[in-house]
């Protein structure tokens, strides 16, 4: 018998598209929050980069448009002048939701004044409400970023639809049933229209108008 003879049959490889068994021995290597913070010290990001760390992974946000910079400032102006004296409103700050995980939210409030975080992270106990400006990136804010929110414990997350000039209110976050695309999120979800109110959780007898959180409407032929 020839050696050709005796060499091992090649083990077949499945047809394109049925399933195989999961590889085991390469995995992404995920970013600690410390990690995060040394990096940006040590000089790895640009000093103008917008990032946020989502567990474990680094995400770069695109440039703000006029319409997402409008309503984030109309957004963060709106809640100072709502809420008044005990609450301060941060935007595009980060928090520590977990070891892996630095979200730097379009908006929060948390108690008492700026001074009282002078010398330490913001933790998602701290945080009474968070806002997200969605304009291009709706289904991220409703999606991965909501549950992120919700297995941190935030009680009030609102995004503001830009492109169809609502307010999304999500509350009562949970552990979600099997078979849901993420295993944490909101179970109310309550949509406010442009000319309706709310108030926050913290505040409940100072409610806050949608409208006055938008952008002004789009010119005709003019993109969101």
């Amino acid at each position: 018998m020839s050696a050709a003879a005796l060499a091992p049959l090649p083990t077949p490889v499945p047809p394109i598209g049925e399933p195989v068994a999961p590889d085991t021995g390469i995995f992404p290597r995920r970013w600690t929050v410390q990690e995060y913070h040394r990096a940006a010290q040590g000089g790895v990001f640009g000093p103008d980069e917008r990032l946020d760390l989502i567990q474990g992974e680094i995400l770069k946000k695109v440039a703000q448009n006029p319409p997402h910079r409008t309503a984030l400032r109309n957004t963060a102006k709106t809640l100072e002048r709502t809420l008044g004296a005990g609450f301060e409103v941060f935007s595009q700050a980060p928090f520590v939701a977990s070891a892996d995980t630095e979200p730097e939210p379009d908006v929060y409030v948390v108690p008492g004044a700026s001074n009282d975080y002078a010398d330490r992270d913001i933790q998602t106990s701290d945080i009474l409400l968070l806002v997200e400006v969605s304009d291009t990136t709706i289904g991220f804010d409703r999606g991965r970023k909501a549950a992120v929110y919700a297995e941190a414990g935030v009680a009030d997350y609102w995004v503001l639809n830009v492109q169809e000039r609502c307010l999304e209110v999500r509350r009562e976050p949970a552990t979600l049933p099997p078979g849901e695309p993420f295993p944490f999120g909101y179970q109310t979800i309550t949509v406010f229209q442009e000319p309706e109110a709310v108030a926050p959780l913290a505040s409940p007898d100072r409610p806050v108008r949608v409208a006055d959180l938008l952008p002004p409407p789009p010119q005709t032929g003019e993109r969101s």
